[in-house]
């Protein structure tokens, strides 16, 4: 009891024999600043793992401590403010017991949760799809402004893309097997193959924009677009078919079923888009068989708004149960986790306490550290539309656990300036001798 005799019998009678002085700001900096690190490459490092395991889990926990009694015990050792040197042993044993419980804690935070091993499929961004547009630039959309309204709905969507996304076009108008007209628009000015958006967007843009009103052929377009698409190379990636039309002309040729089996088989789903009430239905019928849709639109603000929509897909991963992680959602994840949380703050409240503070000083840490790992609960718990990512997150609150508030030992720092007066005022007496 001799070295902690403040927690002891004699603890009244030498209330008043050391003096607290001002908050040590330099040990507060360190703590903080090694914590916040450690916490923030441990979640990140760990954010990739789909499933951490109970001893991970527990490293995660009991790393930010290390870090935090590391600093500690090195801030005291250079500058030993705060309590008698002859506690360098038993700070050291403190250190290592808080390390090791605050390990077991995470182990037993992971174990207990029993949604532990069950994944779930959460959506975690909106993405665009690679995309076909077949653009019909034929007569009949020249009537009632169709050809402008879907020329600049089109223009509309390709500005707000990705510049990664993969874009394809071909305009339906124009087939050699299809037309007398002597003006023939050669293939090569109606076709663009995929490519990112970011090297043909203006190509997309100024083939869109080409008055082209001759004739369709919907079979010749589907041929040409199955050709295109068999070229199409992107890893673990569908492609999406966006066809703008008013579905007159050439229709009784084409047959849904011709074209089915072959989309089908590269997984490409057609949306078709139609400006005329008193459209063909066989495009209609072929997307809805790709698993795809159609819509009448009747004016520009419509269709912009509904090529966005058929265009945009939701991007899913594969979440599994992990006591940190699923804190907003489990009831066990969230019990267990605030539980653990408060037992690591009393904990390290605790062993600061004990290693650190002053005889006869108020215990700010045995207050402060449970109460940070009750905002650290709450951050995780509740804290995901501030920030929004979960690694963050959890890095953030793990780095509260890092706020360390104590007094200087005002008596050792009076001795040790004591001292070195002494020192220099010696040399000095020394040196005027020589």
């Amino acid at each position: 009891m001799s070295e902690w005799d403040d927690f002891g019998q004699n603890a009244e009678k030498k209330r008043n024999s050391v003096v607290g002085g001002s908050l040590d700001i330099g040990m507060t900096v360190a703590a903080l600043l090694s914590v916040a690190t450690v916490s923030f490459a441990a979640a990140y490092l760990t954010k990739g793992i789909a499933s951490r395991p109970f001893w991970l889990l527990g490293i995660c926990n009991a790393a930010p401590v290390a870090a935090l009694m590391g600093a500690v015990i090195l801030k005291e050792r250079i500058a030993p403010s705060m309590t008698p040197s002859t506690s360098r042993k038993s700070q050291t044993i403190f250190a290592v017991c808080s390390v090791l419980t605050a390990f077991i804690v995470g182990c037993f935070c992971q174990i207990s949760n029993v949604e532990a091993k069950e994944a779930h499929v959460e959506m975690v961004s909106e993405g665009w799809s690679d995309l076909l547009i077949i653009l019909d630039k034929s007569g009949s959309m020249n009537l009632e402004g169709r050809d402008i309204a879907a020329t600049n709905a089109v223009k509309k969507l390709v500005s707000k893309m990705n510049d990664d996304a993969q874009v394809a076009m071909l305009i339906d108008v124009g087939w050699e097997e299809n037309n007398d007209y002597e003006d023939i628009v050669p293939l090569s000015q109606r076709r663009l193959d995929f490519a990112p958006l970011y090297e043909q967007r203006d190509k997309i843009i100024k083939m869109a924009d080409s008055p082209m009103h001759i004739n369709e052929n919907f079979p010749r377009a589907f041929d040409v677009a199955c050709e295109m698409l068999e070229n199409y190379k992107a890893d673990g990636k569908s492609p999406t078919i966006l066809m703008i039309s008013d579905g007159a002309d050439c229709t009784n040729e084409f047959r849904a079923v011709n074209y089915a089996d072959r989309l089908n088989a590269m997984n490409v789903k057609v949306y078709y888009l139609y400006v005329d009430p008193d459209f063909s239905g066989e495009v209609s019928a072929l997307a809805e068989s790709t698993g795809g849709s159609s819509f009448y639109v009747s004016n520009l603000s419509e269709l912009t708004e509904k090529m966005q929509e058929v265009v945009k897909i939701p991007v899913y991963e594969t979440v599994y149960r992990d006591a940190l992680r699923d804190i907003q959602i489990s009831d066990s994840a969230r019990i267990v986790t605030g539980v653990l949380l408060l037992m690591l703050g009393v904990l390290i409240g605790i062993s600061l306490t004990i290693m650190l503070s002053l005889q006869g000083q108020r215990r700010f840490q045995l207050i402060l550290s449970p109460l940070m790992a009750i905002f650290a609960f709450l951050l995780l718990a509740f804290g995901k539309e501030f920030i929004p990512k979960d690694w963050v997150r959890e890095g953030t609150a793990f780095s509260l656990l890092g706020i360390v508030l104590m007094r200087s030992n005002v008596d050792t720092v009076k001795r040790e300036k004591r001292s070195t007066k002494e020192s220099k005022s010696t040399q000095m007496q020394a040196n005027e001798v020589w």
